[in-house]
């Protein structure tokens, strides 16, 4: 039976009989190069065939199937095996893709600077190159997006120019950058302008600024709105939305029109901003004093009255007749009055000061007293008396000595 070159499809001989089966059979060659194949990977026949199906035979098939390596597997009321030529395309339906034969095996067709697209995608999503031939798109599950807030967070979407644009607009009008806004005269105590933060206003004139309660603003003084959307308003509203940055710092010190060279500068009020001068000075080696309620220039001697006035009274212990006296470093003298028993000094107590001094003086009530001293008590240069002159008084003058953990006894006095 004579074929046509290449594809084998048999032709009709003028002399044949039987002239429709040769028609038949080339009908059923040439309907498989255009319904295509179920599949090229199959390598066993399947157990049930339908009439018109076909297969790419690979290698290393089974059953019917086995030494028909790289051929179509027709199955029309028996299987029927159809030999490729070079060239040749066919669709492989598992895979979605068309085959071409290249003399020895079965591949996907690239024609060369054309790409093949996949079986199935999805509406608007962006095709992506399937492996690193550069002839086979996938669908990559990825569409444009125009979302300006990127609100998805998705790896699905890509957003598009004007997305980006929108977004990042936002971003940066987020970030309160210091915006100048313009000049504010605070003449008429303005309220605090509407702002969003980082707005930024220079005062022109001075006055006060969120009304007539508001602090005072100098020309120069620069205004930071810190909240958004800070409505506008007084100082009380509004004013914590705000921060002021003063030319001269807040507190600055504001001296009289005028003043005496050299002399004193004095507190006007109580703001602690304010200074007077009253003329006051103060003459070499004299001092300055408060008195009645007005600072005064003093001499030297006007001080020392005024201190000897303050200078305190000799601290007293004052003692009538106790068999034991005991002297504390808190006075300056211990009196002992109608001592009517022997006496015992005992050692002083309290804090001592090095070189404090102290003074006893003894009387007995007419009737002559012994006297007998502790262990820190020292005779230096005199004799430490043993017993009272009746009714006379007796003084003992005495030093504490740190050094020496003594009370020394310097001077000793007896009323004749």
């Amino acid at each position: 039976m004579p074929t046509v070159t290449g594809a084998q499809i048999p032709v009709i001989d003028a002399s044949q009989g039987n002239k429709e089966l040769t028609h038949n059979e080339a009908m059923v060659q040439i309907g498989t190069f255009f319904s295509g194949v179920l599949s090229a990977s199959v390598t066993d026949p399947p157990s049930e065939p339908v009439n018109g199906n076909a297969y790419l035979v690979p290698d290393d098939a089974t059953g019917v199937w086995t030494g028909m390596d790289q051929k179509i597997a027709l199955y029309f009321f028996g299987y029927r095996f159809i030999d490729p030529f070079p060239g040749v395309l066919i669709y492989v339906a598992d895979l979605g893709q068309w085959w071409t034969y290249n003399g020895s095996s079965w591949g996907a067709y690239n024609p060369g600077a054309g790409v093949i697209g996949p079986g199935s995608s999805v509406s608007g999503n962006i095709p992506a190159f399937n492996g690193t031939g550069g002839d086979s798109l996938q669908d990559s599950g990825k569409a444009f997006s125009t979302d300006g807030t990127l609100s998805s967070d998705s790896d699905d979407k890509i957003p598009t120019e004007k997305a980006v644009k929108t977004y990042v607009d936002a971003l940066v009008a987020a970030q309160d950058s210091m915006v100048f806004k313009g000049a504010i005269d605070c003449s008429a105590n303005p309220n605090y302008p509407a702002a969003d933060a980082g707005h930024v206003y220079k005062v022109s004139v001075a006055g006060k600024i969120g009304g007539a309660s508001g602090p005072n603003v100098q020309a120069g003084d620069t205004l930071y709105c810190i909240t958004d959307s800070s409505a506008s308003g007084d100082h009380a509203t509004v004013g914590a939305n705000w921060v002021i940055v003063q030319v001269n710092i807040d507190g600055a010190v504001i001296g009289p029109a005028s003043s005496t060279d050299g002399g004193l500068a004095l507190f006007d009020g109580t703001t602690g901003k304010l200074v007077k001068g009253d003329g006051l000075t103060v003459s070499n080696d004299d001092f300055l004093q408060r008195k009645a309620g007005a600072w005064a220039n003093r001499t030297p001697a006007q001080v020392a009255a005024d201190l000897q006035a303050l200078i305190q009274a000799p601290r007293i212990q004052a003692v009538t007749s106790s068999a034991t006296v005991t002297p504390t470093f808190s006075d300056d003298m211990v009196k002992i009055t109608a001592q009517a028993a022997a006496l015992a000094l005992a050692n002083p107590t309290g804090t001592a000061v090095p070189g404090a001094g102290l003074v006893i003086r003894i009387k007995d009530n007419g009737t002559a007293r012994a006297i007998s001293y502790d262990t820190q008590y020292r005779a230096i240069g005199v004799t430490l008396p043993t017993t009272t002159v009746i009714n006379k008084t007796l003084y003992l003058g005495c030093i504490w000595n740190a050094d020496d953990t003594k009370l020394d006894v310097v001077a000793v006095a007896q009323e004749a």
